[in-house]
């Protein structure tokens, strides 16, 4: 799949980083999601494209994630 700056797109958050952006992947290209957590379920926005990797902005919440506080 090819991945443009802007496009819209959802998936659920999987694991996290170091830093505590959630990670989600979309045919093994995984995006780096800051303030998604394990779990959740969003759309986003796609930011920033690399040659391995992506960064996204969270546009909504598909689904929150059982694990998540208020």
């Amino acid at each position: 799949m090819v991945f443009n700056l802007g496009d819209i797109l959802h998936g659920q958050i999987i694991d996290f980083t170091h830093e505590g952006n959630g990670v989600l992947k979309i045919d093994s290209f995984a995006f780096f999601i800051p303030n998604g957590i394990i779990g959740d379920i969003v759309e986003f926005k796609v930011t920033k494209l690399k040659k391995n990797y992506g960064l996204g902005s969270i546009v909504s919440f598909i689904e929150l994630s059982r694990d998540r506080v208020d």
